[in-house]
């Protein structure tokens, strides 16, 4: 497909979440094509200080083996962190990593969202740009998108 004429782009989307806002992933996850140039893992932020359980992280039994914590521990910035970074390891070097953090709806969470960036010294994962989006009052949306 990536060699016709006519394509110039390809978005592949793999959730398989559940619909909750944070997974882990199974063995064979995600399965991401060696052509990828943009991987983007999505979380949604709504997880920060949820327990480690299925009602919030599918798969919580395996996120609780990658971040060795127990069951029902609260779900940290670090933790989310970790398991994106579980996620990306399986692409390709070569692509560009661009985190999106969603469902950002308060300071103390955009705080914690920004801390993935790193700007806090630490930097867990390796990515391009984090792009957060936020939703903190209804009349205002934005995306804040890392340097």
């Amino acid at each position: 497909m990536y060699s016709l004429p006519a394509v110039f782009y390809v978005a592949v989307e793999g959730n398989g979440a559940k619909g909750r806002p944070l997974k882990a992933p199974g063995e064979t996850e995600p399965v991401i094509p060696t052509a990828t140039s943009v991987l983007v893992p999505m979380v949604g932020f709504d997880v920060l200080d949820c327990p480690l359980d299925e009602k919030y992280v599918f798969r919580s039994e395996i996120a609780a083996r990658v971040l060795n914590q127990p069951i029902r521990n609260r779900v940290t910035p670090e933790s989310i962190a970790r398991l994106i970074a579980e996620l990306i390891r399986k692409g390709p070097e070569s692509a560009r990593i661009i985190p999106f953090i969603n469902k950002v709806d308060s300071a103390g969470k955009m705080a914690g969202a920004r801390n993935l960036a790193g700007e806090d010294g630490g930097q867990i994962f390796r990515f391009d740009k984090l792009s957060i989006f936020c939703s903190i009052s209804p009349n205002c949306l934005c995306i804040f998108l890392s340097p």
